[in-house]
């Protein structure tokens, strides 16, 4: 009899452990659904924050700030690099190399090959990206045309190539 009181105490000792455990697994999934809440709450906040719109001012210097490195870039690859026959990496080296082979002036290639991105980059990031984007290789692509026939600033490899 004693045998038998002995299972029985241990029977309930383990069904006391059992629920304890099923009420600690109920916490984690508590916990594990808190997180997805803060998740989606973290994420809601970044989705405000990028529809949030920006005032004139800073819509302004975004664009300035744009077309002058898009003009540095054109600057740098027609006066530097395509005329001491230095390839870029990327986009740019793909559209240099093509526009030698081709003799197809570099802003065309430049705005070509820059399309399939822009397309990914507006469906991914979203569209404020891409007219960015957009603003870039077209300002990019125009001054690297309008830049081509003027001479290099230097013959010196090394030197451009700095």
């Amino acid at each position: 009899m004693e045998h038998l009181t002995t299972n029985t105490s241990a029977d309930s000792n383990s069904s006391k452990g059992s629920h304890a455990s099923a009420s600690q697994d109920m916490n984690q999934f508590e916990g594990i659904a808190q997180l997805g809440a803060l998740d989606s709450a973290a994420i809601s906040s970044v989705q405000q924050y990028q529809h949030t719109k920006i005032s004139l001012i800073k819509l302004l210097k975004r664009i300035i700030f744009i077309v002058i490195g898009s003009v540095l870039m054109g600057v740098g690859l027609e006066l530097f690099l395509v005329p001491n026959q230095i390839t870029d990496g990327g986009v740019t080296g793909i559209s240099i190399i093509l526009s030698y082979v081709t003799s197809v002036p570099l802003g065309v290639f430049l705005f070509l090959l820059n399309l399939p991105f822009l397309i990914i980059g507006y469906k991914q990031i979203g569209k404020t990206f891409a007219l960015s984007t957009l603003l870039g290789v077209l300002v990019m692509s125009l001054s690297t045309t309008l830049l081509h026939d003027v001479s290099a600033f230097t013959e010196n490899t090394f030197l451009a190539a700095v």
